[in-house]
C-alpha cells in the first residue's frame, strides 16, 4: 500500500487515507446557516470520491464569526437537524466530516510542530503531486487540499487507484470567484458542461 493509503489516527478516530480536504468556503449553506442539498451533495462527492478527512468550511459558532453570507453555522439549537442531515449523509458516503482546526501550514513548518508534539500534523503547502505528498507523509501524518478536490472530488481515489498523475487544478483561482457567485465550483466544469475541454 502507497503512503498516500495509509490510515492514520486523530485520538480514537482513524481515518482511512492520508488525503484531508482543507477547510474551504463552499458558500452553499442558507443565510440563516443551513446546510443546502448542494452543499450536503458537494460533500458527500468528496466522500465518496476517497477523501480521508473533508473539514467544513467556514464554520461558525457565533454569529460574529460568521465569515459572509453562506457559511454554515454551529450557533444556534435550530441548526443540529439539518447539520446533523449532513453528517447522516457524508458518514453513510463512506467519509469523516470535521469542523475547521489548527493546521501545519508549510512543511517546514510542520516538521518542527510534529518534533515537539504528539499528535497528529497535517499540513497544507500547495500540494499537486502524489510523489511529493508521499515523500512528506514519511514525516508528517496527512496533507490537506482545498482547490484540487473543488475541480476533482474523485482526486483521492484517483491515486489511491494507482493514477499517480498530478492533480489536474493549475491554482488559478477562478474557483474563488465562482464560489462568490454561485457557490462552489471550478470554472473547467462549467467549460466541460458547455462542451469545451
Amino acid at each position: 500500500m502507497n503512503t498516500i493509503g495509509r490510515p492514520w489516527k486523530m485520538g480514537t478516530l482513524e481515518i482511512k487515507n492520508s488525503l484531508v480536504r482543507s477547510a474551504t468556503d463552499e458558500g452553499l449553506s442558507t443565510k440563516d446557516g443551513a446546510p443546502t442539498q448542494k452543499l450536503i451533495n458537494a460533500i458527500v462527492e468528496l466522500a465518496r470520491g476517497g477523501v480521508g478527512l473533508i473539514i467544513a468550511g467556514t464554520a461558525y459558532i457565533s454569529r460574529e464569526g460568521r465569515w459572509g453570507n453562506t457559511g454554515t453555522g454551529m450557533h444556534h439549537d435550530r441548526l443540529i437537524k439539518p447539520l446533523s442531515q449532513l453528517c447522516r449523509a457524508v458518514h453513510n458516503a463512506g467519509g469523516i466530516l470535521a469542523a475547521p482546526f489548527k493546521e501545519g501550514s508549510l512543511l517546514k513548518y510542520a516538521l518542527q510542530i510534529k518534533e515537539k508534539v504528539n499528535c497528529p500534523v497535517i499540513s497544507v503547502e500547495g500540494w499537486r503531486n502524489p510523489l511529493e505528498i508521499t515523500k512528506a507523509l514519511k514525516k508528517i501524518d496527512a496533507v490537506s487540499m482545498s482547490r484540487p478536490f473543488i475541480r476533482e472530488p474523485d482526486l483521492a481515489n484517483r491515486w489511491l487507484g494507482g493514477d499517480l498523475s498530478p492533480a489536474l487544478c493549475i491554482s488559478c483561482n477562478k474557483c474563488l470567484d465562482l464560489t462568490l457567485k454561485s457557490g462552489l465550483g471550478c470554472i473547467f466544469h462549467k467549460h466541460k458542461k458547455d462542451g469545451h475541454s
